[in-house]
């Protein structure tokens, strides 16, 4: 295992980014109802890139992976995303006000922002869209003292509020998606976007393996875990794929974050990272969007 002090170099070698985490409300004026998208991650991308041309390019290609993330739209309780391919198409009344989220990087950070004030009266699917009002949080990662205490608190629980595609850290082709959420395959994404370690770049590929073992390692998956974990269907653009959702636990293991300190900045950074840029592939789409909760053993905990 990688000892404190070199641990520690190992964390910060790659450097400190700032991200922000996103929440929106909108306002939809229409006729009467306006008919969405199966999966409406599409919506939040769309009003995004209508509000500055400039983020076409961010989703589009040129950053792999895509140094933002998007939510799909939630109202009165409900993420709206089309099960599989049956039931009514998903609809909103004229006068709602949507909420969305978005992660983003610092490095389109003016971008974002000056996507998310155009939003006025953009027109799209029938409907003219208004940005409400807007909260943000700011985080540094990776943290350089952790905050969690995760002595107390040794249950974090994660829920999927869009699927998710899971990607296989092993592999440097994501077209073979995992189904089996270990916690490293879970945040695979994560920390290799957090320490700027990629499977396609061969000179990290042991240091990114290691380290996918230490979270393997660290966070025990809970004994029922496949009682809360479901393989799901989703419709985007009118084809039907599979991803992960439901909610998935585990136990922080203590004895390891006894003896390597260190290993507690990762963990509170890879949970944070990845409630700011969701987990697994197609997150600019709007897929991988979780929340995470710590809790003690009585259920007390705090929401990330």
């Amino acid at each position: 295992m990688i000892g404190d002090l070199f641990g520690e170099k190992f964390l910060f070698e790659s450097g400190v980014s700032t991200y922000f985490f996103l929440r929106g409300v909108l306002h939809v004026d229409c006729g009467g109802r306006v008919v969405l998208p199966p999966f409406t991650g599409k919506v939040v991308k769309s009003l995004l890139i209508r509000g500055f041309g400039g983020l076409e390019d961010v989703f589009s290609g040129g950053f792999n992976p895509k140094p933002i993330h998007v939510s799909p739209l939630y109202y009165r309780g409900r993420w709206l995303w089309k099960r599989g391919s049956s039931g009514r198409p998903i609809s909103l009344k004229c006068g709602s006000d949507p909420i969305f989220y978005v992660g983003f990087r610092e490095d389109v950070a003016d971008s974002v922002f000056d996507s998310v004030m155009g939003i006025n009266n953009i027109e799209l699917f029938n409907a003219k869209w208004s940005i409400l009002s807007i909260d943000v949080e700011k985080y540094e990662l990776p943290v350089r003292n952790s905050t969690l205490d995760f002595d107390r608190y040794d249950r974090i629980i994660v829920e999927f509020n869009s699927p998710a595609i899971l990607v296989d850290p092993y592999k440097a082709s994501p077209s073979n998606p995992r189904y089996l959420p270990l916690a490293g395959v879970l945040f695979s994404y994560n920390i290799g976007d957090l320490l700027r370690m990629h499977r396609r770049e061969h000179r990290w590929e042991a240091k990114y393996w290691v380290t996918v073992d230490i979270v393997n390692a660290a966070l025990h998956e809970h004994r029922r875990i496949l009682n809360y974990i479901k393989s799901i269907e989703y419709n985007y653009d009118g084809k039907i794929g599979v991803g992960v959702g439901g909610k998935a636990m585990y136990y922080v293991v203590r004895r390891i974050l006894r003896e390597w300190s260190w290993v507690r900045q990762l963990l509170e950074s890879i949970l944070i990272h990845a409630k700011v840029m969701g987990v697994g592939s197609s997150r600019a789409n709007g897929f991988g969007h979780i929340s995470v909760r710590i809790e003690d053993k009585k259920g007390e905990g705090i929401e990330l």
